[in-house]
C-alpha cells in the first residue's frame, strides 16, 4: 500500500481507495480519551437527574409547607 506524501502514519488501500492511519499509539490514546470522555458524560447526565429529583424534592417541600410551620 502506498504511503501518502508528509504523512509516514498514513497509508492509501490501492482497491477501497480508502486511507488508513497505522499510527497504533495514536488509536490507543484516542480510545482512552473516549472512553474518559463517555466516563464524564455519564457523570454529568446523573448528576442532571438528581439535580431534578432535588428540585421536586423542594418543591414538594415548600407546596407541603406553604402557609404553615414547618
Amino acid at each position: 500500500m502506498p504511503k501518502i506524501k508528509g504523512k509516514d502514519h498514513l497509508i492509501k488501500d490501492e482497491y477501497s481507495q480508502a486511507v488508513i492511519n497505522t499510527d497504533r499509539d495514536a488509536y490507543t490514546l484516542y480510545k482512552k480519551r473516549k472512553i474518559i470522555m463517555q466516563s464524564k458524560n455519564k457523570e454529568i447526565e446523573t448528576l442532571k437527574v438528581e439535580m431534578s429529583e432535588l428540585k421536586v424534592m423542594m418543591t414538594q417541600i415548600l407546596d407541603k409547607c406553604n402557609g404553615k410551620e414547618c
